[in-house]
């Protein structure tokens, strides 16, 4: 709307007492008059289309004044879909990051509690073999750990561990060796 921001000043010639003929004939004895007033934003106008061109000039204001607004929604949209494109982006590699978190929660589980050498029946072992921790595990993550079936190597005695017999102790070697 470059006509409503330019048109900055109206010029009624021939103020209202005088009639129209007067404003044309003015314009008539100087024809570049109209054309200079337009360069510099002046239009001309006689009493009797002064009212007509003041609505007009409101109604392009107004039009001009709607379409900035129009840019401004738009650019306002513009921002909040990026910043709403950045926010997914961000959210996919959170769940991402999640999953990761997951995989390795259920990686140590399967450390801790699965298998014939999980960590919680090898501690445990370790206190069937004579360690006398202060602290026990708790009942319920024994219970866990040592749900796991019973594997033919398991059934034979052949535990990962070895028992208190199978621990050589270097004194009682020392002394056998002493003896012979």
């Amino acid at each position: 709307m470059e006509t409503a921001s330019a048109l900055t000043a109206i010029v009624a010639l021939a103020g209202f007492g005088v009639g129209v003929s007067l404003t044309w004939l003015v314009i008539a004895a100087d024809s570049s008059l109209w054309e200079k007033g337009l360069r510099r934003n002046v239009l001309l106008v006689s009493p009797s289309s002064l009212l007509f061109v003041l609505r007009t000039v409101a109604y392009l204001w107004r039009q001009d004044a709607q379409a900035r607004n129009v840019r401004d929604i738009a650019k306002c949209g513009e921002d909040l879909y990026d910043k709403f494109v950045g926010f997914v982006e961000d959210l996919k590699g959170l769940g991402k990051q999640l999953q990761k978190t997951q995989t390795c929660y259920e990686n140590a589980s399967k450390k801790l509690f699965e298998g014939k050498g999980n960590l919680i029946s090898r501690a445990d072992r370790l206190k069937q073999l004579g360690v006398s921790p202060k602290k026990g595990l708790p009942i319920e993550l024994l219970e866990r750990a040592l749900e796991e079936p019973l594997t033919a190597s398991t059934e034979a005695n052949e535990s990962p561990m070895p028992s208190k017999d199978d621990v050589p102790n270097p004194i009682i070697s020392r002394l056998s060796t002493l003896d012979s």
